[in-house]
């Protein structure tokens, strides 16, 4: 009989510190192998989304020789489990996607992913899908009409890496960093702090605006060790979201914390699972005067900037770190195996 390997993948070899596969072999008592494929941020849009289609392929053609498999980038879960349905093949493999989001999209293009992912997430294929707030196991089932424990909520996780980067400490200049992609509303930030005092720096490759006052700046491109200096030397986090039911920013949530940066974050559904308003955060409605009167209270009270700043790190060790994420998964993991 031929021995079945377990995977994990991934769309980028793990960094050092991120040792979820050692953790996850230990909750499980099982080996797992870490797949992936090398996912390039200059790519163009069409080479991504290929490699979508092409990785899982590769997944798809061993799948005999392949026991359990744990996608952290779900369309490499959702089109490996696609291509299951698509040649009808007998269930092998035990199939968890992690990190799953769904962002509704405009037109033609936007009707048509929404049927992809309604097939994809009904496959007989995928045994759970883990979602990374409390609301969004129920959002889903409504949406695809599916049923509910097919979600499992398991908090977001990060590796420390807070030991490995080097500063001074916050910048004299004390700017206000934004960063990510997903779900998110910079245009209510910079309309909102246009000509204020506030330094304001966005990190985003995929928001363009031409004309910005002279306090604020727009970064196309900081990746890994020089995006990580500048969250360790800014003042505080603010992040603005767009859709409220959609799960997002939990990346950045959770490096702030790791840093000590006190958050700033407009009101959503799924914020509250990661800051505790008043406590390592403020969540604020969308509007301007809510948005500076947060700020002042950062600015101009040190305790409750020193309070905020220690809850965090506090929160993002007890709660938030990959041992505690393994474990989670782990437990839905092996309920997976017994139903």
């Amino acid at each position: 009989m031929k021995e079945l390997r377990n995977l994990i993948l991934l769309d980028s070899a793990p960094q050092k510190e991120w040792n979820f596969q050692q953790l996850f072999e230990k909750k499980t008592g099982q080996e797992w192998k870490i797949a992936h494929i090398d996912s390039h941020f200059s790519d163009p849009g069409w080479k991504k989304k290929l490699k979508f289609f092409l990785f899982p392929a590769q997944v798809f053609l061993q799948r005999d020789r392949i026991g359990a498999i744990l996608s952290f980038q779900q369309f490499y879960g959702l089109i490996f489990a696609l291509y299951c349905s698509i040649f009808h093949v007998k269930k092998r493999n035990t199939l968890l996607i992690v990190t799953f989001i769904y962002r509704p999209k405009k037109g033609i293009a936007g009707r048509l992913y929404f049927h992809f992912m309604k097939y994809a997430v009904r496959s007989r294929y995928i045994d759970r899908i883990i979602c990374f707030s409390k609301t969004e196991p129920e959002y889903y089932s409504r949406l695809f009409g599916v049923r509910k424990e097919l979600f499992a909520y398991v908090p977001f996780a990060i590796g420390d890496v807070s030991p490995v980067i080097k500063t001074a400490g916050s910048s004299e200049e004390k700017f206000i960093l934004s960063a990510g992609k997903s779900n998110r509303d910079y245009d209510f930030l910079v309309d909102a702090l246009a000509e204020t005092a506030y330094p304001v720096r966005i990190i985003s490759d995929t928001y363009k605006r031409e004309e910005v006052s002279g306090n604020i700046r727009i970064y196309g491109t900081v990746y890994g060790r020089d995006y990580l200096k500048m969250l360790a030397e800014c003042y505080c986090v603010v992040v603005p979201l767009a859709d409220v039911h959609i799960s997002a920013g939990q990346f950045v949530f959770l490096q702030s914390m790791m840093f000590g940066k006190p958050v700033i974050v407009t009101e959503s559904e799924t914020v509250r699972d990661y800051i505790e308003d008043g406590s390592n955060g403020l969540i604020i409605k969308k509007e301007k005067n809510c948005l500076l009167d947060a700020l002042k209270k950062l600015y101009e009270d040190k305790g409750l900037y020193k309070a905020m700043s220690d809850a965090g790190k506090e929160a993002y060790k007890m709660e938030y770190s990959l041992e505690r994420m393994a474990e989670r998964i782990g437990d839905i993991y092996m309920e997976s195996l017994q139903a």
